[in-house]
């Protein structure tokens, strides 16, 4: 399992949960890596996918594209200023962050591993099934006032990977679907699926800032703040095995969007 994060901590967490559970049958690699930084990131990455595709043989690829900020908050009126460069920093940070790299990202990932006839695989099929999980929202569907900034981001977000299962919805295995518990009828699996999943309202720093945050839309900060006090937030890892469910049975339409609640 490869983790990137910017926060060298974090991974260091990450990594030790990651092999404490898997109980010696999995191995995190960790790279440290700011995602919004695009004078770095395609050349890291790039660094990573090379030699993750060098790593071992395989017949499934999974990329969990998770990265992400709240970005700016507030009534879109008011967030930027003429001449206040600082506003338009921040703003481009953000796109560069929750929309450009995550773009990037995927397609760097869907090239090395579902396009690229070098990469060693263990399936009949003569390629790895590729999945890919953009981690969405409510957001992405729904305008949220004064998180335009992240709402506008999500909404790309989703709209890239469903073009990008579009893309590829032709491209079908042709394996017994007895080799795979969930094989369909017609014998064949797509060896390309997308899911935009959306994980709830998680109890993470990013809910903990909402939920603090003076100029959050009035009703949005009382139900973030009402959810907390009735202990509503959803546990990542709760979030998290529901998504393993949804990656395991594989029975989602690939490019859909999958809310927490909808399984």
């Amino acid at each position: 399992m490869v983790l990137i994060s910017r926060s060298a901590e974090s991974l260091r967490e990450a990594a030790r949960m990651t092999e404490e559970r898997g109980r010696g049958a999995v191995t995190a690699r960790c790279h440290e890596m700011d995602l919004s930084d695009l004078d770095t990131v395609g050349d890291e990455f790039q660094s990573v996918l090379e030699s993750s595709s060098r790593a071992g043989r395989y017949d499934s690829c999974l990329l969990v594209n998770n990265a992400g900020s709240v970005g700016p908050v507030g009534l879109a009126s008011s967030l930027f200023s003429p001449g206040e460069s600082n506003n338009m920093r921040e703003l481009r940070r953000a796109v560069d962050l929750n929309v450009t790299s995550s773009i990037w990202i995927s397609a760097q990932f869907t090239k090395k591993f579902l396009d690229s006839p070098s990469i060693a695989c263990t399936s009949t099929a003569g390629s790895p099934l590729v999945r890919i999980v953009n981690t969405s929202s409510l957001c992405a569907l729904e305008p949220f006032p004064t998180m335009s900034i992240y709402s506008a981001g999500k909404a790309g977000r989703d709209m890239f990977h469903r073009a990008l299962a579009k893309e590829h919805s032709t491209d079908y295995s042709h394996e017994d679907s007895s080799s795979h518990p969930n094989g369909n009828r017609q014998g064949r699996r797509q060896m390309f699926k997308v899911l935009n999943y959306a994980p709830g309202l998680c109890d993470t720093q990013m809910s903990e800032y909402l939920a603090d945050c003076a100029v959050l839309d009035e009703g949005l900060h009382e139900y973030y703040t009402k959810s907390k006090e009735d202990d509503k937030w959803i546990r990542p890892e709760d979030t998290a095995k529901k998504l393993i469910r949804i990656i395991d049975l594989d029975e989602f339409e690939s490019g859909s969007h999958v809310d927490y609640w909808d399984v």
